[in-house]
């Protein structure tokens, strides 16, 4: 019988949880299935060296993906954190490779006036940062779906943080 970690790979590779992914337009900043060739001899993450074919690196899935100009990490719009609203320019850079802002001596509890426990900017982005940081981590990809502990105990699901930071 296969193991315990065996299944948890098969169910990773699941088909029936594949995303919509809608045609993009034409951009240099978008890669389709095929994606470019690279002629490099190591293809960069997100890309199957045997295929050429650049998958989001937070899904794994192939289709219309925007690359990072600095990483070469791909990402479907809706994949990265925060979402992208629209094509970026083919010089963008993913938030991983944005860097956050040094801390500031303010203090504050981080939170803005208005709707009950809404982030502040900053707050909001270093959530943003770390959540996509483990949604990109290979070790990290049974938590991306829900799912339950043998021993009766709701494990975590990345999916669901990543729904109440939006």
């Amino acid at each position: 019988p296969p193991s315990q970690e065996e299944q948890q790979e098969a169910a990773i590779g699941d088909t029936q949880d594949t995303k919509p992914v809608g045609l993009l337009p034409e951009h240099p900043g978008v890669l389709g299935p095929s994606g470019p060739s690279l002629g490099l001899g190591s293809a960069p993450p997100g890309v199957s060296p045997a295929s050429g074919v650049s998958c989001c690196r937070v899904c794994c899935q192939a289709g219309a993906v925007v690359m990072c100009d600095c990483c070469e990490r791909c990402y479907h719009l809706d994949c990265h954190l925060p979402a992208l609203q629209e094509v970026p320019s083919p010089e963008w850079r993913c938030l991983l490779c944005q860097g956050l802002p040094p801390p500031s001596e303010d203090l504050a509890d981080g939170f803005e006036e208005g709707p009950p426990h809404k982030l502040c900017h900053l707050d909001q982005q270093k959530c943003e940062y770390v959540l996509l940081e483990l949604l990109c981590h290979e070790p990290c990809r049974p938590l991306h779906r829900l799912s339950s502990s043998p021993a009766g105990h709701d494990a975590i699901d990345l999916t669901l943080i990543r729904a109440k930071l939006q």
